[in-house]
């Protein structure tokens, strides 16, 4: 029972597929225009600043070292191996976690590029021809999730690390890598980024998740396969999907139970219920699917709740031992909503940063 498809499966993949898949090829990366070159590294300060307001795109971090070499990319690939979600295709590494939806790149240039195409490396530094590139307008925990593994290369390989996003000349190179110090940069610069893409770009503004309920999110999703290891195959762990009800702008969240099926019951806004449709008697048995606030689900089932694990105080279990007055409970309640009047959103299709009047790029 453990391995049984969700029923809001298919609108979990209809979201997938407007989930951003890039080429992997570098010629379809958009383009990364490094600080001018001609400027001198201590008079760098206000052009990336004016940069950062015009390129927001993406955060690049570009990495060197005290040796005259690029770094060896065979022993970076080796390296990734032993990471969960990498995948290599050519001299591009690519990062992919299809349980919490966090991607980005590490990509190797291995001869110096003409025509200034990289950063000027400060004196005594040496570009390794390695960078690393995350993209803006994404949720908080895309830099939770990408930035230990930041710290985890550069500490591997004894890499320091040149910030174009930097505020002031002093921070553009980061000798010491830490994820603390890179986490607290792109924070804040995906926060401009949003904020700008806004305000300057004139685009429409994404929808807005609360950081609790994403940060939540993400640790759910990130622990969801463990989960069901300790749950077995006679209770599921259901996925936790980002909603938001057609024209509005609050990002929720939801899961999907279906009738007697024991599962594991996270925190939500919104469940998505399949049950069995009444139907006449010579009629084939079918399904239909409603949507139900968390707050009415949870009493509709409160007495067959139990706590999960004293460690997980947010989670609760539908008892596989569920009576038959469960059954009649989820077969004859009122659907709050049709499932149409939602529609399931991309993992990076919204936002979790406070834009209330007045917020502006710093």
């Amino acid at each position: 029972m453990g391995s049984r498809e969700h029923p809001w499966a298919a609108l979990n993949r209809d979201s997938r597929n407007h989930l951003h898949k890039p080429d992997l090829t570098r010629d379809a990366r958009p383009e990364r225009k490094p600080p001018n070159s001609n400027i001198p590294l201590m008079g760098r300060s206000s052009v990336l600043c004016s940069e950062l307001q015009s390129r927001v795109m993406s955060f690049d971090l570009f990495f060197c070292w005290d040796r005259p070499e690029r770094i060896n990319f065979e022993a970076v690939c080796s390296w990734s191996d032993g990471l969960a979600c990498f995948k290599r295709n050519d001299s591009q590494l690519w990062y992919s976690n299809e349980d919490t939806g966090v991607y980005f790149s590490l990509d190797f240039e291995g001869k110096q590029p003409a025509g200034g195409e990289r950063p000027e490396i400060p004196e005594g530094y040496f570009d390794t021809g390695l960078s690393f590139n995350l993209n803006f307008n994404r949720p908080s925990y895309f830099g939770y999730e990408a930035m230990p593994v930041v710290e985890n290369l550069s500490m591997g390989f004894g890499l320091s690390a040149f910030d174009p996003q930097a505020r002031d000349s002093e921070h553009l190179l980061l000798r010491d890598v830490t994820a603390h110090d890179l986490l607290q940069g792109w924070l804040e610069n995906n926060r401009n980024a949003i904020l700008a893409m806004i305000e300057q770009a004139g685009l429409e503004t994404p929808p807005q998740m609360l950081l609790e309920k994403s940060m939540y999110r993400w640790s759910y999703s990130n622990k969801r396969k463990d989960l069901q290891r300790k749950c077995g195959d006679q209770i599921v762990v259901p996925t936790l999907s980002p909603i938001r009800r057609r024209g509005s702008s609050q990002a929720q969240l939801a899961f999907a139970y279906t009738q007697d099926v024991p599962c594991l019951v996270p925190n939500c806004d919104w469940v998505l219920i399949v049950r069995k449709k009444e139907a006449h008697f010579w009629s084939a048995t079918s399904s239909e699917v409603g949507i139900l606030s968390a707050r009415r689900f949870r009493e509709l089932v409160s007495e067959h709740l139990k706590s999960f694990d004293s460690n997980e105080g947010s989670l609760q279990v539908l008892s596989p031992k569920a009576t038959l007055d469960l059954k009649k409970r989820i077969q004859n309640c009122k659907f709050e909503y049709p499932k149409e009047e939602f529609e399931v959103l991309a993992l990076d299709g919204f936002v979790d940063i406070e834009m209330g009047p007045g917020s502006r790029p710093n």
